[in-house]
């Protein structure tokens, strides 16, 4: 599964539809949200300009304000500021940070080592214009590594000692090489960030229930940090429906109308390396280089909403929500919350005894995905027609377990159709199955499977559901296979 906005907010629902083809095959900006027994985390400003591309510390992980200069901070810790080795200063957690604060017992913007740390933040912005905001790139950031600079000297050491370095590094920005801007222009631009703070016109952390763009919630999920995050997804809409069936023989052309409703709820859970901008989907290739998330892309197809609108709201500092909406009206809307800040699943747990299959038992990193949802059709017409198409409701679920196997992943895919979620014994869909049975579809992928172990094709046998929640299922399954091997063992999904 792709983490398109399409996986975002409907691609897991349609998955249940091909689920056997479902899944298979991050330096981040300022805010984190970690564990609920975890110290609280705010939200701050590091102002000149607002100042992006600073990196600064956040439970052991190296972090990066955004283009509003925004950082998060523990209740009651300190933060520590650098560009790649050179340390800026470090201060107590804050709404607002400005370099005075990274000073210990500065008063004002006149003292030698604040004007050397304006001096040195103006000149490095990439435009060279920090009116519009200082933006400290990730070129400069590596460019600085194995680098250090002492601001507290007088003006006239600082210039000779740092003179080189920033030759070498402006000359890595878009403006050009540079020199060290002059103090007196420095200390003027400050002055005018410090009395828009005076006046309350500084910038902010961005408040909770703003309506973002696309680019910002990007922004917004790599900036949580890493971690693993649970997404819950509502689809439901209805929509007309024409197909023209052509004459055939003495048969006259035929044109078949109806109403087709689609309804779904799906929960899953999801894995950000924050900083490094990479995403695992819970699929069998874990962690992925994705920095855009394809926002680009649209929720419905063309035949089913012509109009859509897309909206994405910041909920708090742990989860946010985006809205799908046809033609005005809500089809669709997705929250994420962040669970975690562990590196790993912990999300169920998985076993396979079988020859065909071995060593596929899983404690320990496991996630997973449950889908379920109806279709109805109605106001058929005519009734009967050629397409056999009837008045009805069909529903259905779905159930993903991904475990680590081998040196990769592998999938366990169940479409149980027929029937809501409630506990039950499923069996395997054959020819002999009639319309109205309640039956399963079982499958298996992994990127181990090659020429020397094949992905089995299950042909037999039952899955049993021994209990389910909105949030959790588990049971068993006792498989059949075309080669005459036998597959059983457990499941669990818990994304509580």
């Amino acid at each position: 599964m792709e983490f398109s906005v399409n996986a975002w907010r409907v691609g897991a629902l349609f998955c249940i539809l091909v689920i056997s083809g479902c899944g298979g095959g991050g330096g981040g900006s300022d805010s984190d949200d970690i564990a609920s027994d975890s110290p609280s985390l705010n939200e701050g400003v590091f102002l000149d300009s607002p100042v992006e591309g600073l990196q600064y510390l956040l439970n052991d992980e190296i972090r990066v304000t955004d283009e509003n200069g925004t950082f998060i901070y523990a209740d009651g810790a300190s933060v520590r500021f650098k560009i790649g080795n050179i340390e800026l200063g470090v201060t107590q957690g804050n709404s607002i940070i400005t370099p005075i604060d990274l000073v210990p017992a500065a008063e004002d913007e006149t003292d030698p080592a604040v004007i050397n740390l304006l001096r040195f933040l103006q000149t490095l912005d990439d435009d060279g214009n920090p009116e519009n905001g200082i933006t400290i790139t990730e070129v400069i950031r590596n460019l600085a590594q194995n680098r250090s600079v002492d601001f507290n000297q007088s003006q006239q050491q600082f210039e000779a000692s740092v003179q080189s370095l920033i030759n070498e590094l402006t000359a890595a920005t878009a403006a050009g090489a540079r020199n060290l801007i002059a103090a007196e222009v420095a200390v003027d631009h400050f002055r005018g960030t410090l009395a828009d703070i005076n006046n309350g016109n500084a910038p902010t952390p961005t408040p909770d229930g703003d309506v973002l763009s696309a680019e910002q919630i990007v922004e917004f999920f790599y900036s949580r940090g890493a971690g693993v995050w649970r997404s819950e997804s509502r689809t439901s809409y209805q929509t007309r429906v024409s197909t023209t069936f052509p004459a055939i023989g003495d048969n006259p052309e035929v044109e078949v109308t109806s109403d087709q409703g689609f309804a779904a709820f799906s929960r899953m859970v999801l894995r950000s390396s924050g900083n490094l901008r990479e995403v695992d989907y819970c699929s069998t290739e874990g962690l992925v280089r994705d920095t855009t998330l394809n926002t680009d892309q649209p929720i419905f197809e063309p035949e089913v909403c012509q109009s859509e609108t897309v909206e994405y709201v910041r909920l708090s500092d742990r989860s946010f929500a985006f809205r799908g909406y046809c033609e005005g009206e809500l089809w669709h809307e997705s929250i994420f919350e962040k669970l975690s800040s562990g590196p790993d699943f912990d999300n169920g747990s998985f076993t396979l005894n079988s020859a065909e299959i071995p060593d596929a038992n899983a404690q320990q990193n496991v996630c997973g995905m449950i889908v379920d949802g109806s279709t109805t059709t109605s106001n058929v017409s005519p009734d009967p027609n050629p397409s056999g198409l009837e008045n009805g409701v069909e529903e259905f679920w779905t159930i993903r377990v991904v475990a680590p196997y081998e040196e990769t992943r592998l999938a366990m895919n169940i479409s149980l159709l027929g029937q809501s979620q409630q506990p039950g014994v499923y069996p395997i869909f054959n020819a002999g199955s009639g319309p109205d049975t309640v039956y399963s579809l079982v499958s298996f992928s992994s990127s181990a499977f090659d020429a020397s172990l094949a992905s089995p094709a299950v042909t037999g046998g039952s899955v049993t559901i021994n209990s389910v929640s909105d949030r959790r299922v588990a049971g068993s399954y006792n498989l059949t296979t075309s080669t005459g091997n036998l597959l059983t063992g457990t499941f669990e999904v818990d994304l509580n």
